[in-house]
């Protein structure tokens, strides 16, 4: 398609200037909010004062997780040192970054700027992507690798019509895929959908036959790790907060699309599964050899992006529940590829009348979001601890007291839990009364824990503290309300006092009696 008159000139400008706004802001602000409760425990699983690789790795054995974010996160503080809020979020806002580039170049040669740049700008106005390239997890790596794989895999589809095996190719697509799964083992199933839909396009045996020794050759390190990961993982991965019923899947699916784009991308990325099916039958058969078919690419990335989901679905119903909403953030570049391409064929048909308003409106609506980088709240709508506990530790009276500390109990951290997770924006030699309580317990039951006391001493001066809950994402607002209005009818509160709840940010709450 033709990409060279002045409106596609306007709309490459646009979406570049809109792309670079975005990287610019998932650098900003890094280190001016608090760490999240996730974040807590890369702080803990990649902690730089670990001097060895092999204590950072015993330590790091013990997640779930396998060890390949956590290394570099590590490798990374330990080389540039500094704070960790800062460098970790800085080496994630440079992956997600870095992942726009390779988007940038994982089009076929003859697609223009105007549709690569078009994908880029849809990614980095994406919530998922923002998110998590302002949060140290591994998430933001994620999009990195899955992005490599869909940049080698659609080498290897362009030179499969040849008959080539492209053996090069598909030694990079084996270090990639391997390289993945021990970062993330969602990324596991993403390889083996490369390898599965490239297996559809083969024209010879000897591809064939290649692609599966790539796919064993990823596959079987992965199995013979994980069987020795297992015995070091620290969690009863039986006690998750996965589930296999209809309502918690309906939930995930629907949040993961979500957040992978905005209404206007969400409408073209719908469009795009059913016009690739219909290029493809209708328009070029598979049979064909080319290798710039884009009906081909579509199918391709569309199977990649189907792969993933549908075996995780699989897997939870067969063994562990392991499907979730960020099984799409394993698929995210994938999807915006394939955004990218449908969005600029729907672009490239439209007569000279509509071009401009809707290139106008698009401009306008990845403009706004970009912007928010900027002037939105960002990071501060997450769990504020640093505010919580340094509100605590301030209160008079309540210095060399013990501070009472609830949330739930986190199995990965054999020891001083209230210090090294819990208590990170607290001074170790405040004393803190650490008050587990499971995933399974409810707020009935938790109110029939040592808390009521606590709050009883409160209101008697015994005990000058009050209480932080944290970590409590189970429960909502009101949740929290209906509890302290339960504790306060338990222990008779009186008329003179009352039990207030100051909540910082998401998930961080103070309860006092005034």
């Amino acid at each position: 398609m033709d990409q060279s008159g002045l409106p596609w000139r306007v709309g490459t400008l646009g979406f570049l200037l809109i792309a670079a706004m975005c990287a610019i802001g998932a650098f900003y602000q890094l280190d001016t909010a608090s760490l999240t409760t996730d974040e807590f425990f890369t702080a803990y699983f990649a902690d730089a004062s670990q001097i060895s690789t092999s204590a950072a790795i015993s330590r790091i054995a013990e997640d779930v997780h396998p060890p390949g974010y956590y290394l570099l996160t590590w490798a990374s503080l330990r080389l540039f040192g500094g704070d960790f809020t800062l460098t970790a979020r800085a080496l994630s806002a440079f992956l997600s970054v870095a992942t726009l580039v390779v988007i940038y170049f994982s089009f076929p040669r003859k697609i223009g700027q105007f549709t690569r740049l078009f994908a880029v700008a849809g990614a980095a106005t994406s919530s998922a992507w923002f998110y998590y390239a302002q949060e140290a997890r591994s998430y933001a790596l994620v999009f990195l690798l899955s992005a490599a794989l869909l940049f080698i895999g659609l080498r290897i589809l362009r030179a499969l019509p040849s008959g080539s095996l492209a053996l090069p190719l598909l030694a990079a697509l084996g270090g990639v895929g391997l390289a993945s799964a021990l970062s993330h083992y969602y990324l596991l199933l993403l390889a083996g959908s490369v390898v599965g839909m490239l297996l559809l396009f083969t024209w010879n045996w000897g591809q064939r036959v290649a692609l599966v020794v790539t796919g064993f050759a990823i596959l079987l390190p992965v199995v013979a790790f994980i069987s020795w990961h297992e015995g070091q993982i620290v969690v009863d991965t039986q006690k998750t907060w996965f589930s296999v019923d209809a309502k918690f899947l309906g939930a995930h699916l629907y949040k993961g699309f979500l957040d992978i784009q905005r209404p206007l991308l969400r409408a073209i990325l719908v469009f795009a599964f059913f016009a690739s099916w219909v290029l493809l039958f209708l328009k070029r058969p598979i049979t064909q050899k080319s290798s710039d078919d884009i009906s081909q690419i579509c199918i391709f990335v569309t199977g990649c992006c189907f792969g993933p989901l549908l075996a995780g679905i699989v897997i939870s119903f067969l063994s562990d529940p392991i499907f979730s909403f960020r099984m799409f953030l394993v698929i995210a570049p994938f999807i915006w590829l394939l955004v990218g391409l449908i969005g600029g064929y729907v672009f490239s048909r439209l007569k000279a009348k509509l071009f401009w308003p809707l290139l106008c409106i698009t401009l306008i609506v990845f403009t706004s979001i970009s912007l928010s980088r900027f002037f939105g709240d960002g990071l501060s709508q997450r769990e504020n601890w640093r505010d919580s506990a340094a509100f605590v530790e301030q209160m008079p009276g309540c210095t060399g007291k013990t501070i009472p500390v609830v949330g739930f109990e986190q199995d990965y951290i054999s020891a001083n839990e209230a210090d090294v997770f819990y208590g990170y924006y607290m001074d170790v030699s405040q004393p803190k009364d650490w008050l587990k309580i499971s995933f399974e317990n409810d707020l009935a039951s938790l109110s029939g824990t040592a808390l009521p006391g606590l709050i009883k001493a409160r209101i008697t001066d015994e005990q000058q503290c009050p209480l932080l809950l944290w970590s409590v994402h189970h429960w909502s607002r009101a949740d929290i309300e209906a509890f302290v209005k339960d504790v306060g009818e338990q222990i008779s509160v009186p008329v003179t006092r009352s039990i207030k709840i100051s909540e910082f940010g998401l998930d961080s709450y103070v309860v006092m009696v005034e």
